[in-house]
């Protein structure tokens, strides 16, 4: 058994080293209805590979998102005779909105807040294995911020509009003051009023 994981261990450095697969930003931050780019990087030690499968996974949900295969390469490594046939699978939940860009990078449209969390990338070539994560953040959209702000200060208004300052109240023009109290009572009740008295008092 002990020799066993021995061979599996220099198994699996010998194929890091002739592989690689490297996040170009992580996390990725993005607003609601954007379009996402989870940008990879992939590198074959050896030039002359002729198949290698990617799949993309949105780990958080555990749902898979597509399967990206290239095989049936012919034709000199890195020259325009180099031809490969390029085929792309797409789970039903994503058939509108991923697909894949620059090697093996997820493209993801009108993204949605559920949308946020951690995806994977395996990569499987003939002789090689490689996975990689990349977190996606989904911020609030830019239009809704600003009227989020509007409802704030037009609430604030009747606030305003209803604690008046003490030189607004002044300001003010005399209400008329009406009472069925007898005339003598009436007549003191406008004099208090015309006097702008604030404080409770008895008419004598």
């Amino acid at each position: 058994m002990a020799m066993i994981k021995v061979v599996l261990f220099w198994t699996l450095v010998a194929a890091s080293a002739a592989f690689s697969i490297l996040p170009q930003q992580n996390p990725v931050q993005v607003f609601v209805h954007d379009t996402a780019l989870l940008l990879v990087s992939i590198h074959f030690e050896n030039p002359a590979w002729e198949y290698y499968h990617v799949k993309w996974v949105f780990l958080t949900k555990n749902h898979p998102i597509l399967v990206y295969v290239v095989d049936n390469c012919r034709g000199a490594p890195g020259t325009q005779e180099r031809t490969c046939h390029h085929s792309t699978e797409l789970h039903e939940v994503y058939q509108q909105r991923a697909s894949i860009s620059q090697e093996a990078s997820l493209v993801l449209k009108n993204v949605q807040p559920e949308d946020a969390g951690m995806y994977q990338i395996t990569v499987q070539g003939l002789d090689v294995l490689g996975t990689a994560q990349v977190t996606l953040i989904v911020e609030e959209s830019r239009q809704d911020v600003i009227p989020a702000v509007g409802k704030e200060r037009a609430c604030l208004r009747p606030t305003q509009h209803q604690s008046p300052t003490t030189a607004a109240v002044l300001a003010e023009p005399a209400q008329p003051f009406t009472s069925d109290l007898p005339s003598s009572a009436a007549s003191c009740g406008e004099r208090l009023a015309r006097d702008g008295l604030g404080e409770r008092r008895h008419c004598l």
